[in-house]
């Protein structure tokens, strides 16, 4: 456990490629960590001891006195990192974070669908998760 997560009241976490540890399921989290010891030779001896590390660090979304920001880019969500039944769980897993804990908010960068580029120049709209029996809500950033 990092100690200092323990003690800070504001998480925020940008990611482009992979859902965040504070996120992920077991499943998700078991097939990214053998991946990166295979593609970066990784010293972790036993992955499962490190999977469930990481589930005893999820205690924290629970949390009330802290409050969670996670901004995932698009291939976050996209991208089958791991078989599509193991992305199926963790989508459903981050909907139900969304759905059922206030102090958790994702937000997703969309692609600009008309080139798949940015102007350096421009801020990207976010897409919130709306709040339970409310329609969606975006901010423009600008």
């Amino acid at each position: 456990m990092n100690p200092i997560e323990e003690w800070l009241r504001l998480i925020r976490h940008f990611e482009t490629v992979y859902v965040p540890g504070l996120l992920q399921t077991a499943d998700y989290a078991r097939r990214i960590l053998t991946e990166m010891v295979e593609l970066h030779n990784l010293d972790i001896a036993d992955v499962d001891a490190a999977v469930a590390s990481r589930m005893q660090r999820q205690h924290l979304l629970y949390d009330t006195s802290k409050r969670f920001e996670f901004l995932l880019a698009e291939p976050v969500l996209r991208w089958l990192l791991c078989p599509a039944e193991v992305m199926r769980g963790q989508l459903d897993r981050r909907q139900l974070m969304c759905d059922r804990s206030p102090s958790v908010d994702v937000r997703h960068v969309p692609r600009n669908k008309a080139s798949g580029r940015r102007r350096r120049t421009d801020l990207p709209n976010c897409v919130r998760r709306p709040p339970l029996g409310s329609g969606p809500r975006v901010a423009t950033g600008r």
